[in-house]
């Protein structure tokens, strides 16, 4: 097979598993890289694959790979509150996929073994009414077969609450307690499928005005639905996210306006707390995001660039406000930076270190996968975030001298090594010079082709003058 369509097939696969937000971060931080120069290995077999994923998921997005199309339309009302990260919390309005596989199996092995079957049974053999199409036929299928989940799956939760056999039963069938939390969830959002379908259609515009306020028809309906449905706060929150793509600073900012005050312990103990609760939850969910980029594939890019949206949210949201009188929220919001900061002050002091592995790596191997170069590449692109969001990580006396650090360890590894590479007549080839080349690298993606190609051209003159 030929290497590049064996590094297609690896691509596509991986960056099929990303979720939107994942690629667009992935492809910004690509095209961001190539504007100041920097050549990104394999970008072109990366960008036509992103960019068809993103044109893609514009559409309902598939549940995964092994799931039916019967499974799909019946978790359909579940999609807008799906997340690929695992919380260490269960919060409502919040589900992760990893759920739903448990959740059929428990329902096709055992809560609805019966109707599933006769459900795919009809499938096989389709409708009669020549005025209902396949789709049609399917969702009606599925409307039933919701109403049937919902009904069951709460005789056997209301009997759990009662046994304890009942409940270690339920538990390990559905592979945990946090997944019987996730099945209440989904149950609510089964019940509340038909009002939220409505609410979202009879949502008003959302576009802020000329002094960046929301429109009072939209912040009346909100009032008056949350009043009305409080029960779907967090719901609400979960569709103003995915469907409307309010950012967390936007949920605050709008339970704010419904409470007419800036005062965050007020909105606190309103019945618009949801929003706020889901506010920091996503924030929290963003740095998720952050950590499992670190060690994956194109974290080199990936990494920074999620890295890069968390710290906007925050700096956002410290914008608003700082929860410094609320009672649960400054808990969780300090706990949640304190996580962020640690990240950022560890990628910060592995700075130098790092660049010095990546070298040795280059000193020991001439080819194959740079991990060392890759993940100095990842803490150096850390560094350059550092002066627009230090001072809210309280990292400003940390990140003042990175820039000079970073000069003087290219003055400095640069000088030796070229001092070395003339003085002993080194060739193409020598572990001192793939050591200077992968100095080159480093340059090219701090500063630079430009820069890169500058200290090129002085290996050269320096392998002359000692030829």
């Amino acid at each position: 097979m030929p290497n590049t369509q064996l590094k297609s097939e690896k691509l596509s696969e991986f960056l099929g598993g990303l979720s939107p937000q994942a690629l667009r971060m992935l492809v910004r931080s690509i095209e961001t890289s190539e504007q100041k120069g920097t050549r990104i290995p394999n970008s072109a077999l990366i960008m036509p694959l992103a960019q068809g994923l993103l044109r893609k998921s514009a559409s309902p997005r598939r549940l995964g790979f092994r799931s039916s199309p019967l499974q799909r339309v019946v978790f359909s009302p579940l999609q807008p509150f799906f997340i690929n990260e695992h919380m260490p919390v269960k919060t409502q309005g919040l589900i992760e996929r990893g759920f739903l596989d448990c959740f059929w199996r428990y329902l096709e092995d055992d809560l609805l073994k019966d109707e599933i079957l006769q459900c795919r049974l009809a499938m096989e053999h389709g409708t009669d009414d020549i005025e209902q199409d396949e789709d049609a036929f399917l969702q009606s299928l599925a409307v039933e077969l919701r109403k049937q989940i919902v009904s069951a799956a709460k005789q056997r939760l209301e009997a759990a609450e009662h046994s304890l056999s009942e409940r270690r039963h339920l538990r390990r069938r559905l592979g945990g307690e946090r997944n019987m939390e996730e099945l209440e969830d989904a149950l609510r959002i089964f019940e509340a499928s038909e009002r939220l379908k409505q609410f979202m259609d009879d949502l008003p515009r959302m576009d802020k005005d000329e002094n960046g306020l929301f429109p009072v028809k939209l912040i009346r309906y909100l009032r008056e639905y949350i009043k009305k449905t409080p029960a779907d706060g967090h719901y609400v929150a979960g569709l103003l996210v995915s469907r409307r793509g309010v950012t967390a600073a936007g949920l605050i900012e709008l339970a704010m306006d419904m409470c007419e005050t800036r005062d965050m312990r007020l909105v606190e103990e309103s019945p618009y707390k949801p929003l706020g609760t889901y506010a920091l939850c996503e924030i929290a969910r963003q740095i998720q995001g952050v950590e499992n980029w670190k060690h994956a594939p194109f974290g080199e890019l990936g990494y920074p660039e999620a890295l890069r949206e968390a710290l906007r949210s925050l700096d956002a949201v410290l914008l608003l406000t700082d929860f410094k009188n609320c009672r649960q929220w400054a808990r969780t919001f300090e706990q949640t930076r304190a996580f962020i900061t640690k990240m950022v002050r560890d990628d910060i002091d592995s700075l130098i270190p790092s660049m010095d592995k990546a070298l040795e790596e280059a000193r020991g191997q001439r080819s194959g996968d740079r991990k060392a170069l890759r993940n100095a590449i990842r803490v150096m692109k850390v560094a350059e975030l550092m002066p627009g969001h230090a001072q809210n990580l309280g990292l400003s006396e940390a990140s003042l001298p990175l820039q000079r650090k970073i000069e003087q360890f290219f003055e400095g590894r640069g000088d030796k090594l070229l001092g070395r590479i003339q003085a002993e007549s080194l060739q193409d080839g020598d572990k001192e010079v793939r050591a200077f080349d992968c100095l080159v690298a480093l340059g090219e993606n701090c500063f630079g082709n430009e820069y890169g190609g500058m200290m090129y051209k002085r290996r050269c003159a320096a392998q002359k003058t000692a030829a």
